[in-house]
């Protein structure tokens, strides 16, 4: 499942032609978008408020930080008291480094998940 933000709305064709997800959800209000959190086995996020709300729903999170700024924002923004893996963004686009981030991805969710 993939929840969509209202100014991300533009990427929704390019997931649903990928069929990758059961379900895209658009512009939850918070209340909901939480209740989606809460029911999920795993939140897969970038560095963003996603990751708190994860935490305030006390599920196993995955979050991929910043390249430039893994360091710091890995040891200040980590999801709290709640099992998580971190990933660092590829420092560029070439098709390895996206094949390894997309591999530790899924590596971390296997893991959070049979944990």
């Amino acid at each position: 499942m993939i929840t969509v933000a209202p100014e991300c709305s533009s990427l929704v064709g390019a997931f649903e032609a990928a069929g990758d997800a059961a379900r895209l959800l658009e512009g939850l209000p918070f209340f909901q978008w939480a209740a989606v959190f809460e029911r999920a086995s795993c939140v897969v996020t970038v560095d963003t408020g996603a990751t708190h709300v994860a935490s305030a729903m006390r599920r196993p999170t995955l979050v991929a930080f910043e390249h430039r700024y893994f360091r710091l924002n890995s040891q200040e923004w980590a999801p709290y008291d709640v099992p998580h893996a971190l990933v660092r963004k590829p420092g560029s686009q070439d098709e390895a480094s996206l094949a390894q981030f997309r591999d530790e991805i899924v590596g971390g969710v296997q893991q959070l998940i049979h944990a």
